[in-house]
């Protein structure tokens, strides 16, 4: 079943016995977390590649600077970061790395 509202899938999952979700990992963990469950009464399955390419496109080159400006700043104030923990993101690379 698909659901328009992951908080939804999640609460899905823990209510029915037997329950399978095919969800990002920290939309999971997140969701778990505010539910009131724990990781460690569930078991992990990877289908999906850790890593996806992602891309973005903008058709205003002014909005593509001010994007890179702000998500550079948010890189260097260490903000970006504090996102990723704030939800449980685990990355093996983030776009703040340096190449």
């Amino acid at each position: 079943m698909e659901v328009p509202n992951q908080e939804d899938q999640v609460r899905l999952f823990w209510e029915r016995d037997g329950s399978v979700a095919v969800i990002d990992r920290s939309i999971f963990v997140y969701f778990t977390k505010v539910l009131g469950h724990a990781m460690d009464e569930v078991t992990l399955h990877h289908l999906f590649p850790p890593v996806t390419d992602f891309r973005v496109a903008f058709k205003d080159s002014k909005l593509r600077d001010t994007f890179n400006l702000r998500l550079a700043e948010l890189c260097r104030t260490g903000e970006y970061e504090a996102l990723l923990e704030r939800y449980d993101v685990i990355l093996q690379k983030t776009v703040c790395d340096k190449e």
